[in-house]
């Protein structure tokens, strides 16, 4: 009961944290990256996602960080659980095409978002 009400207390002030979220979640993917861990990356994923839900172009980006853990999942798990890497491919491609269907203000974003 209480890490419910934690989590909703989280997401009443997801809004405002949105930025913090997606600095978290950036950081925590770089230094994901470099050790190539799968739990690490499920991390960042998971503020990154939490950054996704809110407004503006700080869910943009947290949705193109997202996509990026997603590839870099399907990577580590390519040889040790292809149905899993297969998943994490498909949601980072979805996440992308969302992100070019949609055609944010932002040009560099537009880029990252072609060339992930």
């Amino acid at each position: 009961m209480r890490s419910l009400l934690v989590l909703l207390a989280v997401l009443l002030a997801l809004p405002a944290a949105a930025q913090d979220f997606l600095t978290q979640g950036r950081e925590a993917l770089a230094r994901a990256s470099y050790q190539y861990d799968a739990d690490s990356l499920l991390t960042a994923r998971g503020l990154l996602s939490l950054a996704a839900t809110a407004e503006g172009p700080e869910a943009d980006w947290a949705t193109y960080y997202a996509a990026l853990a997603d590839y870099r999942l399907a990577t580590v798990f390519w040889a040790s659980d292809p149905e899993r890497a297969d998943e994490h491919a498909l949601q980072g491609t979805n996440a992308i095409a969302e992100l070019r269907r949609e055609d944010s203000d932002d040009p560099v974003l537009n880029a990252e978002a072609a060339a992930l």
